[in-house]
């Protein structure tokens, strides 16, 4: 496998299976279902959003618009999905579902990254900034947003729990939890500083994973 290329395996490593081979990037996978993932590809040229069944290893272009996009999470029903989207301009978040989207954010001084889901699939958690990111959540419906972070100068790689908490990492590479309804006055210490990213939660809900 090459740097960008798709893999699956299981959670301890073992049976590493190599998805794409075709010398192009694939990023941001995100699992639509027990056998389909979404992920960002330039595999055609332009940097696209893909659908891939793991099965047949067979894909497809399910989304294309002008610009690249930046981010993208499955909402836990598998029909909708959050991207992160610039063809009108500014980096904004969007709502796709099948040949329609929606656009949730209008911020033209500002960027949208790194959406995940609610539970109930009602809001979107992601960030929002340049020099200072803070973690935001908007409701899909009214599309009115408020911030859930403010008490350092980044606020990153959020994950929504299927408990209704927030994983984030913070200023130093510190992982923290927090709930979401009272942003992050609630937060509890899961690592001490030391160069985290991207946390996830484990499908069980007690646990987490994350790069260091």
């Amino acid at each position: 496998a090459v740097p960008g290329d798709l893999c699956t395996c299981y959670p301890y490593g073992l049976d590493i299976r190599q998805l794409t081979n075709d010398g192009k990037m694939s990023i941001f996978p995100r699992w639509k279902d027990a056998n389909t993932v979404y992920f960002i590809s330039d595999r055609s040229g332009a940097t696209q959003i893909w659908e891939m069944d793991v099965t047949t290893e067979r894909a497809k272009r399910k989304w294309s618009f002008k610009g690249t996009p930046t981010g993208i999470a499955v909402s836990p029903d598998g029909t909708k999905c959050a991207a992160i989207l610039s063809f009108q301009g500014n980096p904004e978040l969007y709502v796709l579902q099948g040949d329609s989207y929606s656009r949730l954010t209008t911020t033209p001084y500002e960027v949208e990254g790194q959406p995940t889901w609610s539970p109930d699939g009602k809001k979107i958690a992601f960030v929002r900034g340049d020099k200072s990111q803070q973690i935001w959540v908007v409701d899909v419906a009214t599309k009115q947003t408020r911030r859930l972070t403010s008490r350092s100068r980044q606020n990153i790689d959020p994950d929504w729990g299927k408990d209704g908490r927030i994983v984030y990492v913070t200023n130093g590479g510190q992982i923290k939890v927090m709930n979401p309804a009272e942003g992050d006055s609630s937060a509890q210490n899961v690592t001490e500083d030391g160069g985290w990213q991207h946390p996830s939660w484990a499908r069980d809900g007690r646990h987490i994973v994350a790069n260091s």
